[in-house]
């Protein structure tokens, strides 16, 4: 073997040019498929990096609406399950929370969590400085105003002060002792500065099963159990508790899915259609490099039949010139390999890992030992094809033909095969490269419902300390709203509870018209809180009835909505809709107008039904939307100073432009089609380079017939046209079986079209255009070449 090898590297000496365009082609192909399976590894396969992560699962409600279909739990659940469950070692609640840190040069909004003292120990971690939450922490008589802060808070913002723990520092006013630092690797994602107790047993509103405290729930697993005795022991106390349950829940279900998927397995689909994209690309490099070696194969038969007239077994050589192949896959490995590497930090920052500070995007043994699994598959099955053929030549024959090349029949038809396959694949990839392109155009130019021009986004945590009722916190919506409005280049200003595209995806609350009360717990909508003409500003058509006014934000004022559009057409059909009377979110509601329809979680998400209420009746989260005559974020921070002189310790965040949302709401699809359009031009390209290397074999392989051809009166268009009709034909070969196999797998790609027929016409014509304009232009210098072969040089050929 030692010595194959040896020869195989000489073999590969003797031809630097063949060996490097090989190893280039299939170091693109295994390149992209190291970075894409890296990808793969990094979010799916990898555990997380936590003691036994396999173990840590996060409970849901399952809604029963289809795969996925899950729903938020809450402070009561949490407490219906740690008091009856026996599968579970330990149960944690996780909250997002907003707070204000003051008393500093300058207000800071921090982002953290509440949660359980057994926070760290579902997930096997500790403190890196000071304690950890003990039960005292969490109970009614205990101290709940601790923290742990993170170990980048410490670092950025109380610049690595060793005394800090036992230190107080003040929290949306009020007084919270910092008892412990965490590590640096406690949380997957980025942007959690803090934890404090969720404290429910010390919080009778937070121990409600509907959703007036909405938390995850996470688990760890004891020993022994599985996520489906969870499951089943989770139902269980479910249906034992099932009367006291909101009628909305009382059919849901309860059930586990693991950490992993929870935060990673929604982009599945997309990451394995990105593996299928780089595996076709692989499978059109293999195909290019199967053609060189078959053209290279019929060079060397001269040299095979004298191996085998001087004794040379059959298996000899084609042990040899597998190990050829085999070790031209291994280059093309480690040239695929550095490929790989070099692109890690490019995707890395596309796909958001920036995000993921403790999931890191590498290359570990496990995609090493995919890489070369995937070289040795390619050396040993492309290369199989001319090593096999070589042996079908007799020795008589190679001797005679030693001095020229000759390409039997059969060798024509598997490279012409080869070049076919190519072109199916690259034929598959353009399609779903023009499918997604269309999709992500008519997704931008989906009109949201809204204008997105000139509009400045904020938000605002307003304390409860320091705006304790609904009165409290309206009032000081309108006094922001006065201050920025005072802003030389702002045209107007308003506050809804979420802005359009901010990133969250709020659970929506029931909906059922007075008069039909079968309905209840059937629809679901979405809401919003308002205060001032927030329609006005972001250009929402009002199209019946009236907008809220100062009276509908007093305490005692009536409790009336405006719906969208949407609700209307599914709720109100031939049924006047002003002055009905509804139950939304278990309160009845009065009908004052309608108004247009928007795309509030993304352009491609569709219109949602949305109920507005006046911001006195739901005050708990208030942003603020700015429409202005000048560039938006010129003005913020004016903004900034505007808040600071109703509050001078009331921090604003996430300023940004409302193009900038509707933008990043399309991140996803924009990173799919950047991707597989990588890969596709990376597909057409080696397609191209392939038609074009066997034209310009063909050409020299049949010079002696066109020179005879040209000889006896051909004339060069037609030389030029015979070239062409052979590389438009397998192209032609490849568009058809490519189209139908498009047509096959087109319901699969579905998930990711918006407003496109996966057998889109013009897309199928554009492709097929393309395709045969790319084998034109391949196909163009050899026939060329062959108009102008000399027929007196030909002929001497022989």
């Amino acid at each position: 073997m030692l010595n194959d090898l040896k020869f195989a590297f000489r073999q590969m000496i003797k031809a630097p040019g063949f060996t490097l365009i090989a190893t280039l082609t299939l170091a693109l192909g295994i390149g992209a498929n190291t970075a894409i399976f890296s990808l793969i590894n990094a979010l799916l396969l990898k555990p997380l990096p936590y003691e036994n992560s396999g173990q840590i699962v996060q409970i849901d409600l399952d809604t029963g609406q289809g795969p996925n279909a899950f729903a938020p739990t809450s402070g009561g659940i949490f407490m219906d399950i740690e008091q009856n469950v026996t599968q579970f070692e330990s149960l944690t609640v996780s909250k997002p929370v907003n707070l204000n840190l003051t008393g500093i040069e300058e207000p800071l909004r921090l982002s953290g969590l509440e949660v359980s003292a057994s926070y760290l120990d579902v997930f096997g971690l500790s403190v890196a400085q000071g304690q950890n939450f003990t039960p005292e922490n969490e109970s009614p008589s205990g101290d709940n105003r601790v923290m742990l802060i993170s170990d980048s808070l410490w670092k950025n913002q109380f610049g690595q002060d060793p005394s800090l723990i036992g230190s107080s520092v003040t929290l949306d006013y009020q007084n919270y002792t910092i008892i412990g630092i965490l590590k640096p690797n406690t949380f997957l994602v980025s942007g959690v500065d803090f934890l404090v107790p969720a404290a429910i047993a010390a919080n009778e509103w937070k121990q409600v099963r509907r959703y007036d405290y909405v938390c995850g729930i996470i688990g760890r697993l004891k020993d022994g159990a599985t996520t489906t005795s969870a499951n089943v022991e989770l139902q269980t106390i479910k249906t034992s508790l099932n009367d006291q349950y909101p009628d909305m829940m009382k059919d849901w279900t309860m059930a586990t899915r693991t950490l992993q998927d929870a935060y990673f397995g929604s982009s599945t689909p997309y990451i394995l259609t990105l593996l299928v994209a780089v595996g076709m690309v692989l499978l059109v490099a293999c195909a290019n490099v199967a053609n060189l070696l078959l053209a290279r194969a019929t060079a060397r038969q001269g040299e095979i039949a004298v191996r085998a007239a001087i004794g040379a077994s059959g298996w000899t050589i084609v042990r040899q010139l597998l190990c050829e192949s085999t070790l031209l896959a291994f280059l093309g490995a480690i040239a695929g390999l550095i490929i790989g590497i070099v692109s890690l930090q490019p995707l890395a920052g596309l796909v958001g890992f920036a995000q993921l500070p403790n999931v890191p995007l590498e290359i570990d043994l496990r995609v090493l030992v995919f890489t070369l699994a995937i070289s040795l598959l390619t050396g040993l099955i492309f290369g199989a094809f001319p090593a096999f053929k070589a042996l079908r030549v007799s020795s008589a024959s190679g001797l005679k033909d030693s001095t020229r090349s000759a390409t039997s029949s059969q060798g024509n038809k598997v490279q012409s095969s080869l070049i076919i396959a190519e072109v199916t694949l690259s034929v598959v990839l353009l399609v779903c490269i023009g499918l997604l392109l269309k999709s992500s155009v008519n997704a931008f130019n989906t009109d949201p419902g809204f204008l997105q021009e000139n509009v400045l986004t904020f938000e605002i945590d307003r304390s409860g300390t320091r705006s304790p009722t609904p009165e409290d916190r309206t009032r000081f919506a309108s006094s922001v709203i006065e201050k920025v409005e005072q802003i030389p280049g702002v045209q107007s200003v308003a506050m809804v509870s979420t802005t359009p595209m901010n990133g969250n995806n709020f659970f929506g609350a029931p909906f059922w018209r007075d008069d039909q009360p079968d309905t209840a717990n059937t629809y679901f909508t979405g809401f919003d809180a308002i205060n001032g003409n927030v329609f006005n500003v972001l250009g929402i058509p009002i199209l019946r009835g009236r907008i809220f006014d100062t009276r509908d934000q007093q305490p005692d004022a009536p409790k009336v909505v405006i719906i969208n559009q949407q609700v209307v057409e599914d709720q109100f059909e031939g049924v006047e809709p002003l002055g009905q009377i509804i139950h939304h979110d278990n309160e009845t509601w009065e009908v004052v107008g309608v108004v247009g329809n928007i795309s509030r979680f993304s352009l491609d998400s569709g219109q949602q039904p949305m109920v507005y209420k006046p911001m006195i009746k739901w005050p708990w989260s208030t942003s603020y939307v700015v429409k202005t005559l000048l560039p938006p974020l010129d003005l913020s921070q004016q903004v900034k100073e505007a808040v600071l002189s109703v509050d001078s310790e009331q921090p604003i965040d996430r300023v940004r432009t409302l193009e900038q949302a509707v933008e990043e709401s399309l991140n996803g699809r924009s990173i799919m089609v950047t991707l597989i359009s990588i890969f596709g031009a990376i597909a057409i390209v080696l397609a191209a380079t392939g038609i074009y290397g066997l034209m310009s074999y063909l050409v020299e392989q049949r010079n002696r017939e066109i020179g005879i051809r040209l000889a006896i009166g051909a004339l060069p268009t037609e030389i030029v046209g015979m070239i062409f009709k052979r590389g438009l034909s397998l192209t032609a070969i490849g568009l058809v079986i490519g189209v139908v196999a498009v047509l096959g797998i087109g319901r699969y790609l579905a998930f990711i079209l918006y407003e496109v027929d996966p057998y889109d016409p013009f897309v199928l014509a554009g492709v097929t255009l393309l395709t045969l304009a790319i084998t034109a232009i391949a196909c163009w210098k050899p026939a060329n070449t062959a108009s102008k072969i000399s027929p007196s040089v030909a002929l001497r050929l022989d």
